[in-house]
């Protein structure tokens, strides 16, 4: 393996990992995609004639906006833009098989990659997290 220049001369050591150097934890990699997994399960895989807006205290300011804009509130509408941030695009969705298929890992800088797979069909979505008060808060979605 090659040696990780980290300024000020510093190089990763053989077998160090880049995150404990920089302070990302295993742990906290860890707690993070624990909390995006029930995120996922608790808040995503919901049917569509449920109000996503409980589920949005686990976002930024930032994220909510983004979601859900500023315009007025329509439960219909807050479905939808819920599912096309976090879902995936097929429309005859199963959730438990979604559930069965999900996969969450880390992607570096606080990006976590979310595997979304159903009927053959696979798509991901890359989620930014923020830790807020000790708390894990979805800050952006792509």
């Amino acid at each position: 393996p090659l040696p990780i220049l980290m300024g000020y001369g510093r190089v990763t050591e053989p077998g160090e990992w880049l995150g404990d150097i920089i302070g990302v934890s295993d742990q906290q990699q860890q707690a993070v995609c624990r909390f995006l997994r029930s995120f996922y399960q608790n808040a995503v895989f919901i049917s569509d004639d449920t109000d996503p807006s409980y589920y949005a205290r686990y976002l930024t300011p930032y994220c909510r906006q983004m979601i859900f804009g500023t315009g007025p509130d329509d439960e219909e509408d807050k479905w939808a833009a819920w599912w096309g941030a976090f879902g995936n695009l097929n429309n005859e969705y199963d959730f438990d098989e979604l559930s069965r298929n999900l996969q969450i890992t880390p992607a570096g800088n606080d990006w976590y990659k979310v595997r979304l797979s159903e009927h053959g069909l696979t798509e991901t979505r890359n989620i930014r997290v923020k830790m807020t008060d000790g708390h894990i808060l979805i800050d952006d979605v792509r």
